[in-house]
């Protein structure tokens, strides 16, 4: 797999390739890789019950409304909005905050997979409650509707499917797989636990503790989130050997209770044949903002980043439409007031 990552401030650079997918695209292909390369006829219905029972819609709400299915019958460019939810999942409206927040785009055409993190902190419209706040805000205003119109708003670019995972549930994956190993770069405690710096054997609450921690990271929530991607990572290669068909029923449990999604069995097998070649050549990038304080509280002003990152998109999805509010501040390049 050829990767090329962007250099940016705070974009951080690994050799592994699990890395280049970033946290939640892992967790996308999780039920994927286990519902289509499962040997059996039990397991295969068992992961697509599965899906059936974590599917979710998006009101009709949404800004820009095309056929996300048909796009990927047609094999064109197609993007996932990955949601990491933190303080649980609620079906009818967000019952926490989005604690990160990403956009996958693939294109079959150019075998090209672009992953773009977006800063939970960002100062800017939410999309349907009528004025600015953190951009993580908006799942706890109005669900994934509302952050997926907040998203497409920002961007500029529609936004075909989600993925919502339940931050809590990781506890229960890691379990599912017996535990993981990962590394430290520092020494540090948190949540009760003393973690050493190198190799870490972590339980589920353990590791749970171990991506929360951000106030004494040097890098803070880049740190964090890096620690986070190497929690994902660990399960997504605990899953990926045939050891976790052994306890398969329990993975699928985790994923039951804690994941949302849009993507019904038939598009999630036709992602997986139709866009495999997408992992080619895979960017990842962030939309970098700078720390300002408003009534005592801080967010990032994303405005200066914000062009290059659409202009990515757009081009990545090979998309002209216009999905921006006619009255909002995104229209001069979302700057702050």
């Amino acid at each position: 797999m050829a990767r090329r990552e962007r250099h940016h401030s705070h974009t951080h650079h690994s050799k592994s390739p699990w890395k280049t997918f970033g946290k939640w695209i892992l967790i996308v292909m999780l039920i994927l890789v286990i519902g289509v390369c499962a040997v059996g006829a039990k397991m295969y219905f068992d992961a697509k019950d599965t899906v059936e029972s974590i599917q979710q819609k998006v009101s009709s709400g949404k800004i820009n409304v095309r056929n996300g299915e048909q796009m990927v019958k047609e094999g064109k460019p197609i993007s996932i909005l990955l949601l990491g939810v933190d303080d649980g999942l609620d079906r009818k409206k967000g019952s926490g905050r989005s604690d990160s927040m990403m956009v996958v785009t693939l294109n079959r055409q150019n075998h090209q997979t672009d992953m773009v993190s977006i800063e939970r902190d960002s100062y800017i419209d939410i999309i349907g409650y009528g004025r600015k706040d953190k951009l993580n805000s908006a799942y706890a205003y109005g669900g994934t509707t509302m952050a997926a119109d907040t998203v497409e708003n920002l961007l500029n670019i529609p936004i075909d499917f989600y993925v919502a995972m339940n931050m809590d549930g990781l506890k229960d994956l890691v379990n599912a797989v017996g535990g993981v190993t990962v590394d430290s770069n520092f020494a540090f405690n948190y949540g009760g636990y003393q973690f050493v710096k190198g190799a870490n054997t972590l339980d589920g609450k353990q590791a749970l503790a171990f991506t929360r921690m951000r106030y004494d990271d040097p890098e803070g929530d880049y740190g964090r989130q890096r620690r986070q991607r190497e929690v994902i990572e660990a399960v997504a290669k605990k899953l990926l050997s045939a050891k976790s068909l052994t306890n398969y029923k329990e993975i699928l449990s985790t994923l039951k209770g804690n994941m949302l999604t849009d993507i019904n069995w038939d598009t999630m097998t036709s992602i997986i044949t139709k866009y495999s070649s997408c992992s080619q050549h895979v960017n990842s990038d962030y939309l970098h903002g700078t720390g300002f304080m408003k009534n005592g509280v801080s967010y990032q002003d994303v405005s200066s980043d914000l062009p290059r990152v659409r202009k990515e998109l757009r081009t990545q999805l090979e998309y002209n439409g216009n999905v921006t509010s006619a009255n909002t501040a995104q229209k001069d390049g979302g700057k702050i007031e």
